[in-house]
């Protein structure tokens, strides 16, 4: 079954398979509330210790409340999810932590400007990516676009 890019069903669906992924435990845990950031739409996944949970659509003031938000254009979550989708996982050029240091601003930040939650970006990065690889399981379609993968 196809999930549509962005959406709550696509998000929900990607923490469904995380939360059955034993490997992912090998990443460490993840301890967040972080916003996914798709041109207006924001989507909100909490992360407690090794579970994906309360995925909802929200807001701009919502994201406040946010350790931190991840924001590409949808072109750049396009490219990094079919790079995901080719490769089984994010390529160099793709992952969350190179994307975050070529863009000439951060793809993450703390909205409420604590430095402290913003820093757990990169603190459960590696834990982050493997949420995000898990979507090469995950027949997607992107909204606005022909292109499925």
């Amino acid at each position: 079954m196809a999930h549509t890019f962005p959406s709550v069903e696509w998000f929900q669906a990607l923490a469904d398979i995380a939360n059955g992924d034993d490997d992912l435990k090998k990443f460490g845990t993840l301890d967040a509330t972080v916003v996914f950031k798709v041109a207006e739409q924001h989507y909100s996944v909490t992360f407690d210790i090794l579970q994906a949970r309360d995925v909802h659509e929200s807001s701009a003031d919502d994201a406040l409340e946010a350790d931190f938000v991840i924001e590409l254009s949808p072109e750049k979550w396009q490219g990094m999810i079919d790079d995901i989708q080719t490769n089984g996982r994010a390529g160099r050029d793709w992952t969350l932590n190179t994307l975050d240091m070529i863009d000439d601003e951060p793809i993450h930040k703390n909205l409420g400007q604590d430095g402290f939650a913003a820093d757990k970006f990169h603190r459960y990065g590696p834990t982050l990516q493997r949420f995000m690889d898990n979507s090469s399981q995950l027949e997607t379609e992107f909204a606005g676009a022909a292109v499925t993968t």
